[in-house]
């Protein structure tokens, strides 16, 4: 039995390493207020969380075989009252140098990206981690401007042969009102051993020229120590 279970367990956590993770953003805004729906689960998707956005508030489910059930639930409600108007955004004044800080300049914003040269192939295997399984805007745009919104509905009209096969968008102009009205979903892949991969990787290569700096020190230290040695040792 206890067998039977180490195997059952062992078989779960090779599948939640080497399956995608699937990660479903939902946004609507045919109701209001606009909700929008963050689903995370292992397994293609199967077992996670999902976090909902409405009217302020964050609402926290389990994400059981894609089905979210209402129980249990954890919330994060806002704290103002209702019907409490919004406090006024902060005005911040013109932003101030540092005392005895000199601006960077381009050359050595170049030493610095060469400093992180080594990183750039684990970055990039780390961003290929993530990808996109299927997406699909529908619904209707408008930019507030009749001439701003046509030119934005042609452009979309002229890119159309060019979108991949997993994204489709159908956007319909409103020349009545600005704004975004309809609905929006993206599902992405994310390969966990992959990225597991390429953030052991990030974190060696980091660690790398520090481990050469400190290990030159302690040679550049023992170094005086040998020469007098033999120097006791030659008298």
């Amino acid at each position: 039995m206890l067998l039977a279970v180490l195997v059952a367990a062992s078989l779960l956590c090779l599948g939640a390493l080497f399956l995608p993770l699937a990660v479903r953003v939902r946004w609507d805004t045919e109701v209001l207020p606009a909700r929008l729906v963050v689903d995370g689960g292992l397994w293609c998707g199967w077992c996670g969380l999902s976090a909902a956005h409405q009217d302020g508030a964050w609402r926290l489910r389990l994400l059981l075989a894609r089905w979210t059930p209402r129980w249990p639930s954890w919330g994060v409600q806002p704290r103002r009252q209702a019907g409490e108007p919004c406090p006024p955004p902060v005005a911040f004044g013109p932003l101030r140098r540092r005392a005895g800080r000199q601006p960077r300049r381009p050359l050595a914003r170049l030493a610095s990206a060469r400093r992180w040269r080594h990183l750039w192939p684990a970055m990039r295997g780390a961003a290929g981690c993530i990808g996109l399984h299927h997406g699909s805007v529908h619904g209707r745009l408008g930019l507030g401007d009749p001439a701003r919104t046509g030119w934005a509905y042609g452009l979309q009209m002229l890119l159309r042969p060019w979108i991949p096969g997993r994204l489709r968008i159908d956007l319909e102009p409103n020349f009545a009102a600005s704004g975004f009205h309809g609905r929006a979903e993206f599902v992405l892949h994310v390969r966990v051993h992959r990225l597991l991969w390429s953030l052991a990787a990030i974190a060696l290569g980091s660690l790398r020229p520090r481990v050469r700096v400190r290990l030159r020190t302690r040679h550049e230290q023992r170094q005086p120590v040998a020469t007098e040695t033999s120097d006791a040792i030659g008298r």
